[in-house]
């Protein structure tokens, strides 16, 4: 008989060959003989990855006796290429008829003729009876490359495919120990052959169909271990990069032409089109406008995540019901979004959209890209603006400015804050001295490291971008940043070209912070006064952090929600370390980092939290002195500067038209002078009211006021020179020529008839008190630095000489015909804020802000006494 074996094709899925043995004797010249008749169902091994294709080439058949050492048949069959079944007949003698049990043993060969299937033993029996016995099963199980896989892994993620197009995928067959097993067959299939199929299974080569959406891919051994992945089949890119600037476009002329309002925000969505920006960037990194969208649109699309929202909201609504944000220190009630759950948005949401925005712009290269900016991106109709153009200039840029902002998050994570709720007990609790506020937390080390590392970037970036911007060779009239050579320095407007000038300026900045970032710098300012430098090594802040920010300030206490300087005044502060960690490595004291730090006289008044004294004046009617505060408190002193008593205040309201200066008019009335213009006067006695009597032209800002040297009128001085005279009875001003310097005093002299100007650096001004005559500079004092600074002019109480004091108390005489000056005994104290003379007690006096009086004779020797010490008020 020829039986039929059937061979399935070599992409069976089985690991189980399945014989089904019949056994047919007869007896013939020579003895019995059994013919082995069955349908071999062969299981095939197939290609992989690495070994090539392995077809099973052979079929060994083995009939053993039960004793299992007597071979009664063993021979194998030739199994062509595609061939789908075999025609078998054997034939094996029997030692005991009419019948006899045998091991049978089956094993699939490859070409090379090693077993890559095995089957059996398994007993079967033969019978000369003609009789037909059951089918036998003989199990196969894979022996070959692999077939002691623990398992096997895809190793191809994050696969996306074009329409039409093709990827090969790959996977590996791993050991108990988890290493590679080389060669092993791997079966590949899909889960949705509408989105993706394998022509070949043994071959991980798939291929996209036209449905869009993620399709899952199993790899299989043929031990039965499977892995799955996903891969995400989308349109044609070109098509993609298209519909995402549609929808961007749609989406920035929405939010532009509303009025930026967070119950606005759901008109808009920028989600859409980074959506299918990314896809495009996930099916084509190189393309370049995709990149670049997929960077902007991730940014842009912050605004649609529903925890940021919700915090806007909650911030919104608090300010809805409290006029400013100070009142959460000291207010109750549904606060929003703690310190700590906003340092939680910015680590958890904020941060890691910019590292995506900023991998993503990375990708673009180009020298030659460049993105329309579309009339409808600018919130126009089309035709209302031109078209801006943006390439590899502002792309650089952008890169920059991400990779400071991905560090300021990293400086802002790197420190703790706390989980409490704002008001008076959460306020308390987090600044106290000993909190967690402001402690370096577990990763801050970390987190400082990479701030610097991106900091540096950035700079190098920005360095980057302005040598694109100065090679660009294009018509630069659209640009986004424009460049012109010949431009002329100083760019303001957005429609500006930049020049070299402007160019080196950026440059030298940046030179700057890459210098201090990386170990000690000197920068080096001009702030008016001649050029001021400073030695800044930040490169410690990043990588020797602070333990506690806190621990750095000068003595400080928090009480029901209001924070306090120890010191009532910015002359007593002392710093714990003056260098801020290394910081400021060139700064040996606190008086010299206070030096440093009121470069622009912020703190020229001295003040933290107390209301500062700022004028003095002698009383226009006896030898008695008047002192005015910040907040217009007036006190009247004794003449022999030994009591004070209070007086009726200038009642206007704080730091808004607060008092700046004081003076008298003879025999008759006190006269202030408010920052702002406003003219005040009051009777020289006790309880008379301030009466507001005239506003001079707005100007920033007046600085002093003083009676005509002729006598009835007053003059009024702004800090910029702007001169005014006031009429007698207040009922007009006059424009008078201007001082061209900046003025921090203003005096008249009756022994010259000259009114008399001052500047921070010593310049010494003068002209008499009439209406046309310029001023005329008269002298120079020796210079002193900005903190110090001359701050004080009177004409001396004995003679026509005049005197001259600097902030720091440091004294000068000039004569009285400008000719020399003459150094003079200092006030022992820093923080002096005018200087006045009287007449009836022939001395000098000067006043510093937190209320200290000194005086001395004129003379030249006799040195400054503390007089008086006027009260100190805390500003509520």
């Amino acid at each position: 008989m020829n039986p039929r074996t059937l061979l399935p094709s070599k992409l069976a899925k089985s690991a189980l060959l399945l014989v089904g043995l019949t056994v047919v004797g007869c007896e013939e010249p020579g003895g019995l003989q059994l013919a082995v008749i069955g349908n071999l169902a062969v299981v095939p091994v197939f290609q992989s990855s690495a070994a090539g294709i392995v077809d099973v080439g052979f079929l060994r058949i083995s009939l053993t006796r039960l004793d299992s050492v007597t071979v009664a048949l063993d021979t194998t069959i030739g199994i062509a290429e595609g061939q789908d079944s075999l025609d078998v007949t054997l034939s094996v003698p029997l030692n005991t008829p009419p019948t006899e049990d045998f091991y049978l043993e089956l094993r699939l060969m490859d070409a090379a003729g090693d077993t890559v299937f095995r089957g059996g033993p398994a007993v079967v029996t033969a019978s000369t009876s003609g009789t037909e016995l059951s089918p036998t099963t003989v199990e196969i199980v894979y022996v070959g490359v692999g077939a002691d896989a623990a398992q096997v892994r895809v190793i191809s993620t994050d696969v996306v495919v074009q329409f039409a197009d093709s990827a090969l995928l790959e996977a590996v067959a791993l050991d108990s120990a988890g290493d590679a097993i080389e060669g092993t067959p791997i079966r590949w299939s899909s889960t949705d052959t509408g989105r993706a199929v394998f022509p070949q299974d043994d071959v991980g080569t798939l291929v996209a169909g036209n449905v869009a959406g993620p399709a899952s891919v199993v790899a299989e051994l043929l031990t039965g271990q499977a892995d799955t992945s996903a891969v995400l089949v989308i349109r044609r890119v070109t098509d993609l990069v298209s519909d995402a600037i549609d929808s961007l476009e749609a989406a920035l002329f929405s939010a532009i032409s509303n009025p930026l309002d967070l119950s606005n925000l759901d008109l808009f969505s920028f989600q859409p089109a980074r959506d299918l920006f990314q896809q495009a960037f996930a099916g084509d990194p190189d393309n370049q406008t995709a990149g670049f969208g997929l960077a902007v649109t991730t940014i842009l699309a912050l605004e649609d995540d529903p925890m940021l929202r919700a915090a806007a909201e909650d911030w919104d609504r608090w300010l809805e019901t409290h006029n400013d944000v100070g009142e959460i220190t000291g207010g109750s009630g549904d606060f929003p979004p703690t310190l700590d759950e906003q340092q939680n948005l910015l680590r958890n949401i904020v941060q890691p959209a910019l590292v995506e925005a900023l991998a993503a712009v990375s990708s673009v290269d180009s020298l030659e890209f460049t993105f329309t900016i579309t009339p409808e991106m600018q919130g126009e109709l089309p035709g209302a603006a031109d078209p801006r153009e943006l390439d590899l200039t502002e792309v650089i840029g952008f890169r920059a400015a991400l990779e400071a902002a991905i560090a300021g998050i990293d400086i802002a994570l790197a420190y703790q804050t706390v989980p409490s709720p704002y008001g008076v007990s959460g306020f308390d609790a987090a600044l106290s001295p000993g909190s967690s506020f402001g402690t370096l937390a577990a990763d801050g080390t970390t987190l400082l490291a990479d701030a610097q590392a991106r900091l540096l970037s950035a700079v190098a970036l920005a360095q980057q971008a302005l040598d694109f911007l100065e090679g660009e060779t294009d018509d630069q009239s659209d640009d986004v940043i424009k460049y012109d050579p010949g431009a002329p320095s100083g760019y303001v407007d957005f429609d500006d070209f930049l020049g070299p000038t402007d160019v080196q300026d950026i440059r030298d900045v940046l030179a700057d912070v890459d210098g201090a970032l990386q170990g000690p710098h000197t920068v080096s300012e001009d702030f008016g006064r001649g050029v001021v430098s400073l030695v800044i090594d930040a490169s410690q802040f990043f990588l020797n952090p602070i333990v506690d920010l806190k621990a750095l300030a000068p003595a400080y206490e928090t009480m029901n929600g209001e924070f306090h300087w120890s010191a009532l005044a910015f002359d007593e502060w002392t710093f714990p370390d003056p260098t801020f960690g290394g910081i400021l490595p060139g700064i040996p004291t606190s008086d010299f980092l206070k030096a440093t730090i009121d470069l622009e006289g912020l703190y020229q008044d001295g003040r933290f939290d107390i209301d500062e004294w700022v004028a003095l004046t002698r009383s226009p009617s006896d030898g008695d002195v008047f002192a005015i505060t910040e907040l217009g408190n007036l006190r009247e002193l004794s003449a022999d500067l030994a009591s004070d008593e209070d007086r009726p205040d200038i009642l206007s309201e704080p730091f808004v038209s607060f008092p700046v200066a004081l003076t008298s008019v003879e025999l008759s009335e006190l006269v202030g002078l408010g920052y702002d213009g406003l003219v005040w006067t009051r009777p020289d006695d006790i309880g008379s009211a301030w009466t507001q009597r005239f506003t001079l032209p707005f100007g920033c800002c007046w600085t002093g006021i003083t009676e005509s040297p002729f006598g009835g009128s007053l003059f009024a001085i702004t800090e910029g020179g702007d001169l005014h005279e006031i009429a007698s009875d207040y009922s007009a001003s006059f424009d008078r020529p201007d001082v061209f310097y900046s003025v921090e005093a203003f005096a008249a002299n009756a022994q010259t008839s000259e009114l008399l100007a001052l500047s921070y650096d010593g310049l010494v001004f003068a002209r008499p008190g009439d209406a046309t005559t310029q001023w005329t500079q008269r002298f120079t004092l020796p210079f002193v630095d900005y903190y110090n600074r001359w701050v004080g002019l009177t004409q001396g109480p004995v003679d026509g000489d005049v005197f001259a004091i600097t902030r720091g108390g440091d004294l000068y005489e000039l004569a009285s015909d400008f000719s020399s000056s003459s150094d003079r005994p200092d006030v022992p104290a820093s923080n002096v804020v005018t200087l006045t003379s009287n007449a009836v007690t022939g001395e000098l006096l000067a006043l510093t802000g937190d209320g200290r009086v000194f005086s001395r004779q004129d003379d030249a020797s006799s040195p400054w006494t503390l007089q008086f010490t006027l009260p100190r008020a805390i500003i509520p």
